[in-house]
Parts: C-alpha cells; structure tokens; sequence
C-alpha cells in the first residue's frame, strides 16, 4: 500500500461504509482520508487492519473489487436466485 491508494472501509456499527484515500503511511500506521467531504479522516490505522482476516474493515480497491464480485458470483449461482432470474 502507498500514498495515494484507494481503500474500501466496510463500515461497523458506529461509521458507515465508505471509500477514501491513503494520505500518509509508514511502517506501522497509515491514515485515511475520505472522499466525501464530511467525514472525519481516520488517523493512525494500523497497517495490519488492512491485512487479510476475519472482520477486515479495511480493503485495498482492487482486492474489494475481487471480492465483491466473487460474492454477486456466489449468490447468483445459489438455487433460490436461478429460480429468480429464469
């Protein structure tokens, strides 16, 4: 990950999802900045939250993009939406 980078946060309980952008980065922590405007940066994020894992909040655009897609896939092929979509 670089400055500059996109990141996906899923969102929890208290802050909504959304998409921001990597502002400042070292070898433990990185912040992020949102794109819109009203919401708050996180600042000091610990590198490893964006690492791979159970309840990962934070995801590299790419790797989100991948995901995501491979979960429409996933539920597309399940029974119930074949009926659905036929």
């Amino acid at each position: 990950m670089e400055k500059g980078d996109k990141v996906h946060y899923t969102g929890d309980r208290a802050n909504e999802p959304g998409w921001g952008t990597v502002t400042k980065i070292d070898s433990r922590f990185f912040d992020l900045e949102f794109d819109d405007p009203e919401r708050k940066p996180f600042r000091g994020l610990f590198i490893l939250s964006i690492e791979p894992g159970p309840g990962r909040l934070f995801w590299p655009e790419g790797d989100w993009r991948v995901y995501r897609q491979e979960k429409i896939e996933e539920l597309k092929n399940r029974t119930f939406m074949k009926h659905v979509t036929a």
